[in-house]
């Protein structure tokens, strides 16, 4: 059997948490395929779209497709991890303080699932309060459906028929534990790869952020979230940014010319800069207002959660993780990396693509530096960014 589908779940019980999640999955790909962004250059046969989860609690995903049928196989771990996080970070009586009565948490030490130790008799730490372990939900959901959306930025933007055809791979997953030495191009391929999907997913994210924040009975719980405008932001970015530095510190990768996946202030940079332009887009279409701040106290509230983010997990894990302090104190290497990777997007692998994505790519008409909307924060937090 291929080792694609080794030790998955191939059944999943209706009316379960792991169920909606697998419905959810199959709902946006289905919607994404359908829509009118469609790529219509692509003469698509029937594509079949499988979701399963895999038996192992290691936290990882992979992608495939295959006999003309798209595959996302996801492990059970990192659902697991994620919501026993996520639940830590609201049964703490010292994070988001005003959102539900935060003296009613009292956490026990924290043990990460993936920490050495005996997990016999361990337990999820599950908040109190109740309209607290109903926001928990809802930044578990926005960090889980970014990584579905990555994934399915891979399966939509046509990277599994690229690798097929430069490296004969037919598989691609959210980390790889191979040990075979990687050239410096096949690397920047796969980070540039990476780069998309990211990007993908943000634009996904930020549009599902944007759908509850004009249409508030859109989130069946937590209404205490709805008190404060701009919360909905805060949160999603508190909940992306929590998975970048969750999975770097888990990895522990250093990152070089040679390194397969990207680092976490590079993949911040681009999900704030695909926030932000997609912020302009619903501004252009009225949806929010420049007179009143709007978007400026958006782009503070998203900081906002990415700080808070850092400060949280650098208690837990005695980290020194500083998204703005990188950029500005690492401005050139990073810089160089950025420009690596948007060369190699724009000169090969963006026109490889072209007869392979079933979805509109970036183009050079829809890509640029960040620095007017950057400045236009109420707040100076960083150095200007690339757009999506």
């Amino acid at each position: 059997m291929d080792d694609f589908f080794k030790d998955i779940d191939w059944k999943c019980q209706e009316n379960t948490f792991w169920f909606q999640i697998k419905h959810d999955a199959i709902k946006m790909y289905t919607m994404i395929i359908g829509n009118e962004r469609s790529n219509p250059q692509k003469d698509r046969k029937q594509i079949q779209f499988e979701f399963y989860y895999r038996n192992d609690k290691n936290c990882n995903a992979s992608i495939k497709h295959q006999c003309d049928t798209d595959y996302l196989i996801i492990n059970k771990g990192t659902i697991i991890a994620i919501f026993e996080y996520i639940y830590a970070v609201f049964a703490s009586p010292g994070m988001f303080t005003e959102i539900g009565n935060p003296h009613t948490e009292v956490i026990n030490n924290f043990v990460s699932f993936y920490q050495e130790c005996d997990n016999s008799n361990k337990q999820i730490e599950f908040p109190k309060d109740k309209t607290r372990l109903e926001t928990a939900d809802i930044v578990a959901m926005y960090a889980i459906r970014f990584i579905i959306n990555h994934e399915l930025g891979h399966l939509l933007n046509g990277h599994t028929f690229i690798l097929k055809d430069i490296f004969n791979e037919s598989e691609l997953q959210m980390y790889s534990n191979s040990t075979k030495p990687a050239s410096e191009k096949y690397s920047l391929d796969i980070r540039t790869l990476e780069f998309d999907a990211d990007r993908f997913a943000s634009s996904r994210g930020i549009s599902s952020v944007m759908s509850s924040y004009m249409d508030p009975d859109y989130i069946a719980f937590a209404p205490q979230l709805l008190k404060e405008k701009y919360k909905l932001f805060e949160l999603y970015f508190f909940a992306t940014h929590s998975i970048f530095l969750f999975f770097e510190y888990l990895y522990g990768f250093e990152f070089t010319s040679e390194s397969r996946y990207l680092p976490y202030h590079i993949r911040q940079i681009a999900n704030y800069g695909t926030s932000i332009d997609f912020l302009d887009i619903f501004y252009r279409y009225g949806f929010l207002n420049r007179e009143e701040n709007d978007i400026d106290e958006i782009k503070d509230m998203m900081r906002l959660g990415v700080f808070k983010a850092e400060t949280y997990f650098n208690y837990l894990y005695k980290a020194n993780y500083h998204w703005e302090e990188k950029e500005r104190l690492d401005k050139e290497n990073l810089d160089y990396h950025w420009q690596m990777i948007m060369s190699n997007w724009e000169n090969r692998i963006e026109p490889k693509l072209r007869s392979y994505s079933r979805t509109i790519l970036a183009s050079e008409n829809t890509i640029r530096i960040a620095d007017d909307n950057y400045k236009q924060s109420t707040k100076t937090y960083g150095t200007p960014t690339m757009l999506y």
